[in-house]
């Protein structure tokens, strides 16, 4: 037999009575961190759309390259802050585009 359980098969626990639970409504406007959150916001879509203007002007430049160019291309860009992986998806279809 079990330590603890008596011999009808009941724990020797006492039983805890059901609690009610409550129902708690939050609004969006009741967080202090909003007005603050909107302004992060405001600043990531910035940043987000001069990355992807730089992207696009990046793009742009590559279709003019020649094999020569293309280092100086890429460390211009990368210098620009477009990401490395951006570049590099570019390159591979500038590269398929060219060999084809």
């Amino acid at each position: 037999m079990l330590k603890g359980a008596s011999q009808s098969g009941e724990s020797d626990r006492p039983k805890v009575p059901a609690q009610k639970h409550r129902r708690v409504h939050f609004t969006v406007s009741a967080c202090p961190a909003d007005k603050g959150s909107s302004r992060s916001g405001r600043v990531l879509n910035k940043e987000s759309a001069r990355v992807e203007l730089l992207i696009s002007q990046a793009e742009i430049a590559l279709a003019v390259q020649t094999l020569s160019t293309y280092r100086r291309w890429f460390s211009c860009w990368r210098g620009r802050g477009v990401g490395v992986n951006d570049l590099l998806n570019m390159t591979w279809i500038w590269h398929q585009r060219t060999s084809a």
